[in-house]
């Protein structure tokens, strides 16, 4: 928890760093400043400038806990082992490019559905938010045909496609996923707020971010398509 308020999730130099040294050794070594990438280097200096990341570790565990959610992490049985291959991702050449395409450290998760049970068999609907009339009918006849058949329907929760991908799971009875940009504890956009309890109480909300995290742009890179792979 502390690593990702200090580093975004999917970072590959701190990956490294847990995937080598566990993440409790990986934390010290961020926190004393023995870290190869010197832009991670001088961006976690900055953020702990103005951030304990043990004490906003401890906040987001209560906030988490208010709101039902909890955190799982990959020694946990209802961990996702499919999301372990973005770690076989050829990242090619460094740049901004290649940052976040690493599993992530942890998961938040609202919804009593075991995780790596939901993505057995799940795939992803997504698409525009200003979506057309035919749009939103194919995403609806898809997401119905998939529910009636146990696939778990997944999306990032937006107006548009995604939301007819929710809704049409919803009504066939089926199980639905939002993979959110944002804290499970502020689902975005807020007009969907009534959609994602509901999906809380038959489904899953995740995120890699902890509670109280905002959605800002390049959040919504999250591995929402990871489920269809």
């Amino acid at each position: 928890m502390a690593l990702t308020l200090l580093a975004e999730p999917g970072n590959q130099t701190v990956w490294s760093m847990v995937e080598q040294h566990g993440a409790p050794a990986a934390l010290q070594q961020v926190l004393a400043g023995d870290i190869a990438d010197p832009a991670l280097r001088k961006a976690v200096k900055v953020n702990l400038a103005t951030v304990d990341p043990l004490r906003h570790a401890e906040i987001a565990l209560r906030r988490a806990d208010r709101v039902g959610a909890r955190l799982v992490v990959p020694t946990d049985s209802e961990w996702p082992t499919a999301v372990n291959d973005l770690a076989m991702v050829d990242l090619g050449a460094p740049g901004p490019a290649r940052d976040g395409i690493r599993p992530p450290l942890c998961l938040w998760v609202r919804g009593d559905r075991p995780v790596s049970e939901a993505f057995t068999q799940a795939l992803s609907i997504v698409g525009a938010r200003a979506a057309t009339a035919y749009g939103m009918y194919v995403s609806d006849v898809l997401a119905t045909g998939l529910a009636g058949h146990g696939w778990t329907v997944t999306s990032g929760g937006g107006h548009g496609v995604d939301t007819a991908a929710h809704q049409a799971t919803l009504a066939a009875g089926g199980s639905t996923a939002v993979m959110l940009a944002c804290g499970v504890d502020r689902p975005y956009p807020a007009g969907n707020s009534a959609m994602f309890d509901r999906i809380a109480e038959r489904g899953l909300l995740i995120s890699e971010w902890p509670p109280g995290a905002e959605p800002v742009r390049h959040r919504f890179l999250f591995w929402t398509c990871w489920p269809g792979r």
